[in-house]
């Protein structure tokens, strides 16, 4: 089954998790977020027609090739950007690389391979913020200390 899916500008995977309502990190409450997903491609910088090319390339090649989570790690990140703040989880991903080759190569584009993520909470009335490329990684996000580590590994459902 094919479950990406193109919205704002981002060629995404859809990801199902349960999470504890809210939380408190650095003296802050977030606020978990309604649904969730890995961003995969940002293809922002192209025209919807574009956009809707190189999707519909992504649905045909993921049909035999589909993407996966492998893996949430126990990596979480305090992401800041101007006023916005958001907690993500970074995750392992099969099948990203073959696609954005594919892609690549089809297009005859450059897209990298991000920092794939889960944004898992965000502050009343925030919204998560793009990270599509290691240099905006290294710049917008920090390392959250074992101890709220422990708090937001146990704020996973069963």
């Amino acid at each position: 089954m094919n479950d990406i899916y193109l919205k704002y500008g981002y060629i995404m995977l859809p990801v199902d998790l349960k999470l504890f309502p809210e939380i408190e990190i650095n003296n802050i409450k977030f606020f978990s977020k309604s649904n969730y997903h890995v961003s995969l491609v940002n293809l922002c910088d192209y025209s919807e027609a574009q956009q809707e090319k190189i999707f519909e390339y992504a649905q045909i090649f993921t049909r035999d090739y589909p993407i996966k989570i492998k893996e949430l790690t126990h990596t979480f990140r305090l992401v800041t950007e101007n006023d916005q703040r958001s907690i993500i989880v970074l995750v392992e991903m099969s099948g990203l690389n073959q696609l954005i080759s594919s892609i690549n190569k089809h297009f005859d584009y450059e897209f990298a391979y991000p920092p794939t993520h889960i944004t898992l909470y965000t502050p009343k009335g925030q919204f998560g913020i793009g990270i599509d490329t290691q240099e905006r990684y290294q710049q917008l996000t920090q390392v959250i200390d074992s101890q709220k580590t422990k708090k937001l590994i146990n704020s996973f459902l069963k």
